[in-house]
C-alpha cells in the first residue's frame, strides 16, 4: 500500500500568491508603482473556466472553446489585487464584468505581461499548452 500521508496534508492553492507590477501608470499615495496580487487557481477554478469558456460553433455545431474569452477570464480569476469585482470600479469604467475591466484597465502590452504572470503560476505548463489540451 502507499503512503498517503502525502496526499493527505493541507497544500491550499488559495494561499499561493504572488504580487507584480503590471503597470506603472497606477501609483500609490506615494508615486510607487502598485503591485498586483495574482493567486494560483486550482484545477476545479480552470475547468469551470473551460466551460464558461465552450460555446457552440455556429457552421458546424461543434463545441468549441473561445480561447480570447478563456485567457481573459483566467486573468480575471488570478488577480486578487486590483479588485476587479469592486462595483464602484466596475462602473467607473462603465463595464460590468472582471473581464471587461481588465480590458479598460490593461494597455496590450500590459495584457500580456500579466498573462505571462498567470502562466508562471499554473505551473510548469505554458497557457499555450493548457488551451491546446483544453481544445483536444
Amino acid at each position: 500500500m502507499s503512503d498517503l500521508t502525502a496526499y493527505l496534508c493541507d497544500l491550499p492553492l488559495e494561499s499561493e500568491t504572488k504580487q507584480v507590477v503590471i503597470s506603472k501608470r497606477f501609483k500609490d499615495a506615494d508615486g510607487n508603482p502598485m503591485p498586483w496580487t495574482l493567486r494560483a487557481l486550482s484545477f476545479a477554478d480552470v475547468t469551470q473556466i473551460e466551460r464558461q469558456s465552450t460555446v457552440r460553433d455556429a457552421k458546424t455545431g461543434a463545441q468549441v472553446l473561445d480561447s480570447v474569452a478563456y485567457q481573459t477570464k483566467l486573468m480575471a480569476a488570478s488577480v486578487v489585487v486590483a479588485n476587479l469585482l469592486n462595483a464602484q470600479l466596475q462602473d467607473h469604467f462603465g463595464v460590468k464584468s472582471p473581464e471587461a475591466l481588465l480590458g479598460k484597465l490593461l494597455k496590450p502590452a500590459e495584457a500580456i505581461q500579466l498573462r505571462s504572470e498567470v502562466q508562471k503560476l499554473m505551473g510548469d505548463e505554458t497557457l499555450e499548452e493548457a488551451l491546446e489540451e483544453a481544445k483536444n
